[in-house]
């Protein structure tokens, strides 16, 4: 197959899909901004389809049949998968979960841009609630879980060491803090993401 076929099988139903679920959600949606992040996510997806469609021609033009292909560029995996661990009070929704010779592998997916080194540490925390919730439901270890940055088709990994989980433990504590004991915490104040706010028209903090 030319490059161009190969582009065209893997991203024909993506316009449709999308299509799909912004009418779905069309009713619900109060946001003008949204209907632009879906054009430009439909550009994104179709940037990491031609970038499939390349590792797919070099790996069928290396002699490797479309059974084995598929196996390496697609992986078994499980997609969307709910999680809850009623015991601590933690509930996930993980993007995608890929199996590789036994081992479970969570994945975020974002569309906003990754930092010039790693993952943005708020990406790095969600991930490895990810990661704790699948060794609580799965029973196996999880070591390293990734962060798919759609806009570069950039997928970094994020390993789950003591550190990071000691990190999340002290946000997950915090957190209860807030919702069971009415703690309330210093604001800390950030103009982008205040003018990103839906409340910063009435936010006494907003520094817009």
């Amino acid at each position: 197959m030319q490059f161009t076929e190969i582009l065209e099988e893997i991203f024909n139903d993506v316009p449709e899909y999308l299509e799909t679920v912004y009418l779905k959600f069309e009713d619900e949606i109060i946001d003008d901004e949204v209907g632009i992040r879906f054009e430009s996510l439909k550009e994104d997806l179709k940037y990491n389809s031609w970038l499939i469609a390349i590792k797919s021609q070099k790996i069928l033009n290396s002699g490797i049949n479309g059974s084995d292909a598929v196996d390496m560029l697609f992986p078994p995996c499980l997609n969307e998968f709910a999680i809850e661990d009623k015991e601590d009070g933690l509930f996930g929704k993980v993007d995608k979960i890929e199996i590789i010779d036994g081992v479970y592998y969570p994945i975020k997916f974002k569309t906003s841009l990754p930092p010039l080194k790693g993952v943005w540490d708020s990406d790095a925390l969600q991930v490895t609630a990810y990661a704790i919730l699948m060794e609580y439901e799965f029973n196996k270890e999880v070591p390293v879980g990734f962060v798919n940055y759609i806009k570069l088709g950039s997928k970094k990994p994020v390993l789950i060491n003591s550190y990071i989980r000691e990190k999340f433990l002290n946000v997950y504590n915090e957190l209860s803090d807030i919702l069971y004991n009415d703690y309330v915490p210093e604001v800390v104040k950030n103009h982008k993401k205040c003018l990103a706010c839906n409340y910063s028209e009435i936010c006494d903090y907003n520094v817009g």
